[in-house]
Formats: C-alpha cells, sequence, structure tokens
C-alpha cells in the first residue's frame, strides 16, 4: 500500500485526466501531471484488465511496489497507473524501469 502522504484521491482532482499528458505500454497507461507539493499517485485496474479480483489486488500491489521508490526519487509529479492484464507476469522490478524510463 502507498502511504497516506503518496495516495492521490482522484475525486478532489475531477479535471485531472484533461490535462495530465499520457503514456501508454503494453503493460500499462501513465498519467502524469505536475503537481505544486509532494508527489501523489494512484493505481487503477480495470475489470477489464482481469475478471478475477484476486487477480486485480496483485496487480494493483505490484504497480504500487512499482511506484513508491519513484515517487520519492520524483518531486512534485502526480502520476495514475492503470495497469493491463499483461503486468501480471512481469516482476516488479522490470515495472518500476518501464515506468521510470516513461517519465
Amino acid at each position: 500500500m502507498l502511504p497516506k502522504k503518496y495516495r492521490l484521491n482522484l475525486r478532489d482532482y475531477p479535471e485531472f485526466f484533461k490535462h495530465a499528458k499520457r503514456v501508454q505500454t503494453t503493460f500499462f497507461r501513465l498519467f502524469i501531471t505536475p503537481a505544486t507539493n509532494d508527489s501523489l499517485a494512484a493505481v487503477i485496474v480495470p475489470k477489464t484488465a482481469s475478471m478475477t479480483a484476486t487477480k486485480r489486488t496483485k496487480l494493483k500491489r505490484k504497480l504500487r511496489a512499482a511506484l513508491c521508490p519513484i515517487l520519492q526519487t520524483h518531486p512534485r509529479l502526480k502520476i495514475v497507473v492503470v495497469g493491463y492484464e499483461k503486468a501480471l507476469d512481469k516482476k516488479v522490478s522490470k515495472l518500476e524501469a518501464l515506468i521510470e524510463e516513461k517519465i
């Protein structure tokens, strides 16, 4: 789970997706905007990624684990990651490297 200071509540930012820079890979889609204070992040895994809740939860955990070090090294970013089913087969370090490369 992301530490509370890094969590992005999308209900607080209704215009987030309109202004965000979009980056897509075969494993996830990134939405990135600059933040005024600390870095914030959210992870979304839709039902189309996997029909079973256990697989969706596993993918959310992997993506959150990949985001934690990135949020500490990149100040002032708001990041939303939308995960795809193909990311389930990847290791956290590989996902972290891909996110780092796309930012």
